[in-house]
């Protein structure tokens, strides 16, 4: 009712006048989860409750949001476990980063393998085939997967790299390439362009654990307004838990999206704000999967870039390792 709406408003300021007002600028890869997560706290007020003014920036993929950072363009991003460890792992002694790692957010399974039908029908079809790639990130690890389901390596494919979604989906468009890998958000094009979906990284057994990332002077500088972005976080996870197709309404409201699309993403996405032991081993076994495959020579220390401090502040409940 009105007198409801009107009285959950003046719950939301008088819970925002306890903070002092704050900016975060949060790096987001546009469709992605962690994107449309942070439309539902705009639209129901759940940033302004904290009192927090989440100011977003969209890129192409989580690991463009850490370059972001890097350049002091975005305070807060998120980076997939492969590109997050791909990145460390090829830091040199005179090139160490301080990127930290702060919560995982969401364990997801939204990509999947879209194809030409005309060319491609299994994945044995794809051997001499073009693969639209984006390399460096989550999507090189399960089209290495793939392949290998049929056989195949790397070798066997013409890889054509692409630099983001977009370029990926002209290159789908003009019929240069026989398949892409997508996320959910970029589905309706892809399907508009005459590809058919082939497999899905869970089909194949995989999951994506998507983390927060900033750097240790931020953190320095701004652990309370972290500490009150990742309630606000929380406080929406369970709001998109218990009110779905409300979340749902308020992110086609805000983008346009096909609802449908927006309820798959989220159906395909575990959003839980942890830094757990069962998250630990697959990093360690990522990591040792990338040193099996040459993409870095020495295992990455994980540990000495992960600061859960803020985490148990603002969640005592979280799983933490």
């Amino acid at each position: 009712t009105e007198e409801s709406s009107d009285s959950t408003q003046s719950e939301k300021e008088t819970a925002a006048e306890s903070y002092e007002p704050a900016t975060i600028r949060l790096g987001v890869g546009t469709g992605r989860t962690p994107h449309l997560t942070a439309l539902v706290a705009q639209q129901e007020g759940i940033f302004e409750k904290y009192n927090l003014d989440v100011q977003l920036a969209e890129f192409s993929a989580g690991i463009d949001t850490v370059n972001a950072i890097e350049l002091g363009q975005v305070d807060v991003g998120y980076v997939a476990d492969f590109a997050g460890l791909n990145r460390l792992g090829n830091l040199t002694d005179t090139n160490d980063s301080n990127l930290r790692f702060i919560a995982r957010l969401e364990k997801t399974t939204t990509m999947a393998l879209y194809v030409n039908p005309d060319t491609v029908s299994s994945l044995e079809d794809l051997k001499g085939k073009s693969i639209a790639l984006q390399l460096g990130v989550i999507s090189e690890y399960f089209n290495i997967n793939a392949l290998k389901e049929a056989g195949l390596t790397i070798d066997d494919v013409n890889i054509v790299s692409i630099d983001s979604a977009q370029t990926g989906l002209g290159l789908v468009q003009s019929g240069k390439v026989d398949a892409l890998w997508t996320a959910y958000a970029n589905i309706p094009k892809v399907e508009e362009y005459g590809f058919k979906k082939l497999i899905t990284q869970e089909e194949l057994g995989l999951y994506q654990n998507s983390l927060y990332v900033t750097t240790d002077s931020y953190i320095s500088s701004n652990s309370e307004v972290l500490s009150r972005f990742l309630k606000a976080t929380n406080e929406t996870y369970d709001f998109i838990s218990n009110n779905f197709e409300q979340a749902v309404k308020d992110i086609t409201d805000a983008t346009g999206m096909d609802s449908t699309i927006v309820a798959d993403s989220l159906k395909g996405t575990i959003l839980q704000l942890d830094f757990s032991q069962d998250l630990m081993d697959d990093l360690s076994a990522m990591n040792q999967w990338l040193l099996e495959n040459g993409y870095y020579e020495n295992s990455v220390d994980f540990n000495q870039y992960i600061d859960t401090d803020i985490l148990k502040e603002a969640i005592p409940t979280a799983d933490i390792y």
